[in-house]
């Protein structure tokens, strides 16, 4: 069974300028991502790469206008698109039916590459009586390009890696999608950052593909 895809995405940056064109590896499984992503995308000799699962086993049962987690190259921000969110055994929900859930990433590319270059997730998208609804997930770069992918099956996991050794990941949104949208409430209970680029100095760990790292501290 095909778990990725090779795509290619182009949007003008400004008036008279060329279009940036930014490879990406979209994958519908969790372990072809962690394992064969790193490897397809083919980064500079010399890169590592290393992955980190957020699980929000930290975040108190409750509601919650924004979250924050992470460290140091994974540190990000979670919001609703509408109202708040809302947290329990390990699961983040918009609280609001249509509203979608944002990760913002604030840390900035280096002059060498290295940063955020690949992001997964198990998302829950369901409609009023439980059943499973269309989604929509959108990636903002640090180019300015921004990547649309629709969910279209009942499987939670969606995961990409951007290719391009320059891009890094600055945001992902994860937002209802199609006729019954208003309706449908988006969560997700596993969040998966990747790594990719120079090591820093003393940390040859990162060479390869590393094993997960859950970073459950609430900042």
């Amino acid at each position: 069974m095909k778990q990725y895809a090779i795509s290619l995405a182009s949007l003008a940056i400004a008036s008279g300028a060329s279009a940036g064109i930014v490879e990406t590896i979209s994958f519908t499984n969790f372990s072809a991502w962690a394992n064969e992503g790193p490897k397809l995308a083919s980064f500079p000799a010399g890169w590592g790469t290393k992955i980190e699962v957020e699980t929000f086993d930290f975040v108190k049962p409750g509601s919650y206008a924004s979250l924050m987690g992470g460290d140091s190259w994974s540190a990000w921000t979670m919001s609703a698109s509408s109202g708040s969110m809302s947290a329990n055994g390990g699961m983040v929900s918009a609280s609001k039916p249509g509203g979608g859930l944002t990760f913002n990433f604030t840390v900035p590319l280096d002059g060498l590459g290295s940063g955020l270059h690949g992001i997964g997730g198990d998302f829950g998208l369901r409609g009023a009586t439980g059943g499973w609804m269309p989604g929509r997930i959108i990636l903002t770069l640090s180019s300015g390009v921004s990547l649309t992918h629709d969910v279209n099956s009942d499987n939670p996991f969606a995961g990409f890696w951007i290719a391009t050794p320059s891009v890094t990941i600055t945001s992902l949104t994860v937002m209802p999608y199609g006729d019954d949208a208003d309706t449908t409430s988006v969560s997700i209970n596993n969040l998966y950052l990747g790594f990719a680029g120079v090591p820093a100095p003393g940390a040859l760990s990162l060479l390869g593909t590393a094993g997960l790292v859950s970073t459950r501290r609430r900042r």
